[in-house]
């Protein structure tokens, strides 16, 4: 039964009966489903979330846009994890890398904070399917030593004391000259299914093959390359494989 709608697309909801397989218990459950607009990456079109929460306490599209904020907050660990290195392995003391996590989610409002700025003249839907934090970031890193020697430390006072919507109008100000391209995400295919196949070795050696005046076909190859090339294929050795490393064959 359509119980709403999101962003995403409208809600359906259904109650269900769920069954432990060890105990036998059951417990009423709630699945609401959402049809989505745009299909994911994976190629889903709907998205079925179980709940136990009364419907006194959330309607379907309230557990639906909860869930969807679950993912958004999901989506920024997964950024603070991978572009800006909050998990560093070599820290070995718990409040070292409370630290380094804690600089990372300062990084991250950060970059996010340019990502508002770069929505609001470029548009949401160009830099949230285009632009990639991980290129951001980098972009940052490897720009900040040069531009502290370029412009000291003093000259950044006076953003300081702007007012909030000064700043703003400075970050827009600078996010109108940005070229998207050079921040353009690469975003994987659907998956596919993994096929395990015996590897096909090539093995190539020095001398060509030759034909000769009588119309034989030579094929001249040292006594190493061609013991190994009986090994891969598991033929049998050749007895006298120093007095053959010449092969003949009509």
């Amino acid at each position: 039964m359509l119980q709403g709608t999101t962003r995403s697309g409208p809600v359906y909801e259904q109650s269900m009966r769920v069954r432990d397989p060890t105990s036998g218990e059951t417990m009423r459950v709630r699945r609401m489903t959402i049809k989505l607009q745009v299909p994911t990456r994976d190629g889903d079109t709907e998205l079925h979330i179980l709940s136990n929460i009364p419907t006194a306490r959330a309607t379907a599209g309230q557990v639906a846009r909860l869930y969807g904020k679950r993912w958004s907050i999901e989506t920024a660990f997964f950024e603070i994890t991978t572009t800006l290195s909050c998990e560093i392995n070599t820290l070995g003391y718990p409040k070292a890398a409370l630290f380094t996590f804690c600089l990372a989610l300062l990084a991250y409002n950060a970059v996010s904070l340019i990502k508002a700025a770069l929505r609001s003249e470029h548009g949401r839907k160009q830099v949230n399917d285009e632009v990639s934090g991980y290129y951001l970031s980098l972009e940052i890193s490897r720009t900040y030593d040069g531009m502290m020697i370029a412009i000291p430390a003093p000259h950044w006072v006076l953003f300081r004391e702007l007012s909030d919507q000064a700043f703003a109008n400075v970050l827009r100000e600078l996010a109108a000259s940005v070229n998207l391209s050079k921040y353009q995400k690469h975003p994987r295919g659907p998956k596919k299914n993994t096929h395990f196949r015996q590897s096909r070795k090539k093995w190539t050696f020095a001398r060509p093959i030759t034909r000769a005046a009588s119309g034989r076909h030579v094929f001249e190859a040292n006594v190493n390359r061609f013991a190994l090339l009986l090994q891969v294929h598991g033929a049998k050795p050749l007895n006298d494989l120093a007095q053959q490393a010449s092969i003949r064959k009509r």
